[in-house]
């Protein structure tokens, strides 16, 4: 009987001992595997908080060039207003001009006429 305990004893040793050899191959395999995912996910981290202070830094941007837009598009405004104020005192000064210009002939003939 002794024998059979021994024997038992000894297949529970080598179960036991291929579990612990099973289990440190398995620890071999993955715990690099889960040190690498854990690296990538602390480096997607870091890019992801860069990629939050890209966007908050474009968002502020965007919203001095709107406003930039907003004001530009106030002095365009503001120009066409000047120039069309520009363009009717042009034709004014041109009208006044021509009839300036009229009166001046009209004055000549009427001066050539009664000198003859």
């Amino acid at each position: 009987m002794e024998w059979v305990c021994v024997a038992l004893i000894i297949a529970s040793m080598v179960y036991s001992g291929g579990i612990v050899v099973e289990y440190t191959n398995y620890n071999l395999e993955i715990v690099p595997q889960v040190r690498e995912i854990e690296r990538k996910t602390a480096e997607w981290k870091s890019a992801a908080l860069v990629e939050i202070d890209e966007k908050e830094r474009v968002k502020i941007e965007i919203a001095r060039i709107r406003d930039n837009l907003g004001d530009l598009q106030l002095e365009v405004d503001q120009v066409k207003l000047r120039r069309q104020a520009e363009q009717l005192r042009k034709k004014r000064l041109d009208m006044i001009l021509l009839k300036s210009s009229i009166r001046s002939n009209r004055k000549a003939r009427m001066n050539f006429v009664r000198e003859k």
